[in-house]
């Protein structure tokens, strides 16, 4: 006893064929759905790319400011470290006393500093 069946499906729900040959119409639409493609993944990639440069910027100023903050630290230590130099060799006899003329806060470092006077970082 063998039994066959056999479907067949309303024409709503058929399966579509492809086309042997391309027609212009449809060639015409694959390219539109190719450049919209296109336009959306360059839209993203553009979004994507303000977003980074967004962040690099953001820690470029962090960076800027962690330089800026450093700089000055460093040169109250290269002054406070003149001022305990210059105390030790009065203690040791070269001046005799500790008694110093008080210098102004606006006071211009000793020469030869090896860096500029005024606090600066580097732009990126």
């Amino acid at each position: 006893m063998s039994v066959s069946l056999s479907l067949s499906l309303p024409p709503s729900l058929s399966l579509p064929t492809p086309p042997l040959s391309l027609s212009p119409g449809s060639t015409e639409e694959r390219l539109r759905a190719e450049l919209l493609l296109e336009r959306c993944q360059s839209e993203a990639q553009a979004t994507a790319f303000e977003q980074e440069r967004q962040t690099w910027q953001t820690e470029k100023e962090k960076v800027i400011c962690y330089q800026r903050e450093l700089q000055a630290s460093y040169l109250d230590m290269y002054h406070h470290n003149q001022l305990l130099e210059t105390e030790l060799y009065q203690l040791r006899g070269g001046g005799g006393t500790l008694e110093r003329e008080p210098q102004d806060e606006d006071s211009k470092p000793p020469p030869g500093l090896p860096w500029i006077e005024r606090i600066e970082s580097s732009e990126i």
